[in-house]
């Protein structure tokens, strides 16, 4: 019963985006890390840019973090037929990202490292981690 009940469920792609001019305020710039930390940033959590021969900074990895944590939020509000506020959203994932940007809390590693809309449709990893 379980099973037909999954194949059944409806995957709908909503994605929250955040605001580019609040990642413009961001974009290029380092948080306050020294250079050994970036290095291991670099090295363990930044998503390959084949288009572009490099790897992501920082604030992209943020940001793809941020956008996949609320994009699976508001699917999971709009698939139950909860509320949803765009606004109060992007109000929520912006601080989100402050507060990453700020070392004042991180996801864990393996969010850091794999979470994206495109895995999470398709994968079990990351919700595997308790």
């Amino acid at each position: 019963m379980e099973a037909k009940s999954k194949a059944n469920r409806k995957f709908i792609s909503i994605n929250l985006f955040l605001d580019e001019n609040f990642i413009n305020t961001f974009k290029w710039k380092q948080p306050k890390w020294d250079e050994f930390e970036y290095q291991i940033f670099k090295r363990y959590y930044a998503h390959y840019i084949e288009e572009e021969d490099r790897t992501e900074e920082f604030w992209e990895t943020l940001k793809r973090v941020v956008e996949g944590c609320f994009s699976i939020q508001k699917e999971h509000c709009i698939n139950l037929g909860m509320p949803w506020d765009n606004q109060n959203a992007q109000r929520s994932a912006q601080l989100m990202f402050q507060k990453m940007w700020h070392f004042k809390f991180l996801d864990p590693g393996r969010y850091m490292l794999k979470f994206s809309e495109t895995l999470l449709k398709y994968s079990n990893s990351v919700k595997k981690c308790r």
